[in-house]
């Protein structure tokens, strides 16, 4: 049994003192310091209903009503009776609004307050408002289920049901209804099919490997089965035995999925998925030349060429007939202008707008779009002439290219990739104004916490609530908060780390956890660089956030799931694009735990020896 933890004194955590700053900043209107003190005193007293109430209605007045509706339930938990958390759960719910019956659970929340305490007009106010906004709840997954009752020998009735419940993210779900369609019709072609989606989905891969090769054993013209098996395959590779330990992936699974992809090209030429999984396979096994060459097939749409140039846009210049950019120097015409242009997202920009430099140096004036969020902290990136706003019209160019074309335009390797850091950095007035918030926060905090290392911490990227099969990519990516306990343990010392929130949106904050949120004060990237600058150490997952980390030359220790993205390479601790950066990868699907535990050991560690700070 673990001993338990140290008890903390006055002049540690002052529990009354940060309730009471919590209380005054949240009336004056100072949410982020709210948030702050309010943690602060929950890590002293992790129990109290109050405290709890008080943090929940600071995070829905922050328009963050999902970390809102989390400490309301815990004060419902303990106190079924406290009306005014009732009506407090009723605003964070209607908050959200999700697709799924939000309306419905706040105005029984409402109910419930208005039970207990009838003249509370803030619940009465709640509930006419939830009401007049309610929305019907999705009609065709009603009839659906209604349906498959009725019918439950109906194998049409019944794959219906499970084709609704697997767009909606309900994977098990969809998976049982697949199965009774097999058990009717063991060879029913769709149903090996979705049911070894959703089992890959839930990462049980060897049961959906076995659906797609019942599949190809019944049609093995049909290039789609090969391409899903190929998928499967490359994941399976990443497994490591629980019997027995590996250096890296089962290479003969790799090679499977290979051959899988081919398989799948060989009967589709112009597969557009399969050649972009065969490039993603080729570049995290090192194979970059020829793995840039496949993904080139992202382009390879109805629409052509036309897809890829940023004259596509309303209000841009007619310019579908300039040619693409293919490494060659400007020549002896002075002024060439070449456009890089968007392609991919934050993360993306971040990581490739590197090369621009390298295109300046073959005689070309460089204009570089990009999300409008980053267009201030990009714009004395080396190299460039100019950067323009994705959502502005475009200037006139004599050549384009794609972002995440330039690696292949500019012939680069694994060894040849531009990795001198910081190719961004943060502006001097910024860094020193966000010097000053934190610490500004930390002078209201006990003895001695100015003295503290700062760790700024992102535990999950952007989240797609409105697209399932991203949302599920987001969701392997994402690390559930409460996991991160083990990180905070230096907290229990009086002088353990300063932990700043880089979160912005995604599932709430760790509970318990006393740590620091100005993200919503974060306007860009460029504010997001210069809160960085201040920081000793980035802990984060696979977002955009570890690529900021890295091209500012931050120290960066990023977590990232078993079967992680492409550019982090197989088997590596360190990274070829970001010589600061560590990788703490999963040795087993969704083994969040392990991770977390190896970052915390390593964390206490350099805590200890004076390597952070």
């Amino acid at each position: 049994m673990s001993q338990p933890a140290r008890q903390r004194t006055a002049e540690d955590v002052p529990d009354q003192d940060f309730l009471g700053a919590a209380r005054r900043h949240a009336r004056e209107g100072r949410l982020p310091e709210a948030l702050t003190c309010y943690r602060w005193a929950l890590a002293a007293a992790p129990d109290d209903p109050a405290i709890m109430l008080g943090l929940g209605v600071a995070l829905a007045g922050a328009r963050r009503p999902e970390e809102a509706e989390i400490w309301l339930r815990r004060v419902i938990a303990l106190r079924p009776d406290f009306a005014e958390a009732q009506a407090a759960l009723g605003d964070a719910l209607r908050a959200a609004q999700p697709p799924w019956g939000r309306l419905d659970e706040a105005i029984a929340c409402y109910r419930r307050a208005l039970d207990l305490r009838p003249a509370d007009a803030a619940a009465r106010t709640g509930l006419g408002v939830a009401r007049h906004a309610r929305r019907e709840r999705d009609a065709a997954i009603a009839t659906q289920l209604r349906e498959a009752e009725r019918r439950p020998d109906h194998a049409g009735a019944q794959f219906d049901l499970g084709f609704a419940l697997g767009r909606q993210g309900r994977l098990a779900e969809a998976a049982a209804c697949y199965r009774r369609v097999l058990a009717l019709n063991a060879d029913d072609l769709a149903a090996l099919n979705n049911l070894g989606n959703a089992l890959k989905a839930l990462g049980e891969l060897e049961e959906a490997a076995g659906c797609y090769r019942r599949a190809i054993a019944l049609r093995p013209d049909i290039a789609s089965l090969h391409y899903n098996l190929g998928n499967t395959l490359k994941a399976q590779a990443m497994q490591w035995s629980k019997d027995a330990s590996r250096d890296g992936p089962d290479e003969s699974l790799l090679d499977d999925a290979v051959a899988a992809y081919r398989a799948a090209l060989a009967r589709q030429p112009e597969y557009r998925e399969a050649h972009l999984a065969l490039a993603m396979l080729l570049m995290r096994r090192g194979d970059i030349p020829q793995g840039w060459a496949e993904y080139e097939w992202r382009w390879m749409t109805p629409r052509g060429a036309l897809g890829r140039h940023a004259q596509a846009r309303p209000g841009g210049a007619d310019g579908t007939d300039k040619p693409q950019w293919r490494g060659e120097p400007a020549g002896e015409q002075n002024g060439r202008i070449l456009l890089i242009h968007i392609d991919g997202g934050f993360g993306d920009t971040l990581h490739f707008c590197r090369y621009a430099q390298l295109a300046a140096a073959r005689g070309w004036r460089v204009v570089l779009e990009v999300q409008p969020g980053l267009v201030r902290l990009l714009r004395d990136l080396e190299g460039v002439e100019r950067i323009v706003a994705g959502d502005a019209a475009t200037p006139e160019f004599d050549m384009h290219c794609p972002m995440l074309t330039l690696p292949l335009a500019l012939g680069s390797t694994l060894e040849t990739i531009p990795a001198s850091v910081p190719y961004l950095r943060a502006e001097p007035d910024a860094v020193a104004a966000w010097g000053a918030r934190l610490a500004a926060i930390e002078s209201r905090m006990p003895p001695g916490f100015t003295k503290r290392p700062r760790i700024g911490i992102a535990w999950a990227g952007a989240f797609y609530l409105d697209a399932p099969a991203k949302m599920m990519n987001a969701q392997l990516r994402a690390l559930a908060p409460d996991l991160l306990a083990p990180l905070f343990a230096p907290l229990a010392s009086s002088d353990g780390p300063h932990f700043v929130s880089l979160q912005k949106g995604g599932p709430p904050a760790p509970a318990n956890v006393p740590l620091t949120d100005l993200t919503a004060e974060l306007a860009d990237f460029a504010d997001t660089a210069a809160l960085m600058a201040n920081l000793d150490l980035i802990i984060t997952v696979d977002t955009s956030v570890a690529h900021l980390a890295g091209a500012l030359g931050r120290k960066v220790w990023m977590m990232t799931r078993y079967d992680q993205c492409w550019r982090w390479l197989d088997g590596r601790r360190d990274s070829p694009w970001y010589p600061t950066m560590r990788i703490h990868r999963q040795t087993r699907p969704g083994d969040w735990e392990g991770v977390v535990a190896e970052v915390a050991a390593a964390l206490a560690a350099d805590l200890a020896s004076g390597k952070i700070g």
